[in-house]
């Protein structure tokens, strides 16, 4: 299994307990990896436990081999890479200067709000 303490610029890191004591930080750098048994060619054959654990240790090794301003320029530009996939364009609206509070009541009580509608759908994508 891959371990590494997070990397810490100043300040000091401790474990004690089963708790990770980080104090007087300015920077502290996690690497953390996840994964699933879900199976894209076969998704109601799962794959088996091991392999998650396997793809985590190969992610973190490759991850922890990189410097950090490279790893973040990749990350920002594969979330736009998927982020901008797809685009949905409702026009514009005078009600977009209301304040969001008014502009979800005008909704509920039939009013309608392309704005909105669009805020919200990406507000699912990245919230």
């Amino acid at each position: 299994m891959v371990k590494k303490a997070p990397e810490v610029e100043d300040g000091t890191i401790s474990a004690k307990d089963g708790s990770l004591d980080i104090l007087n930080a300015d920077t502290v750098t996690f690497y953390i990896a996840a994964a699933t048994d879900y199976n894209a060619k076969e998704p109601l054959k799962p794959l088996p436990q091991e392999y998650a654990g396997q793809l985590c240790r190969k992610q973190l090794e490759q991850a922890m081999q990189r410097p950090y301003d490279d790893l973040f320029e990749s990350h920002i530009a594969e979330h736009q890479r998927l982020f901008g996939r797809v685009q949905m364009e409702l026009g514009s609206s005078q009600i977009s200067s209301m304040p969001t509070d008014q502009r979800l009541e005008a909704v509920k009580n039939g009013g309608d709000d392309a704005v909105l509608k669009r805020s919200a759908k990406n507000c699912g994508r990245w919230c």
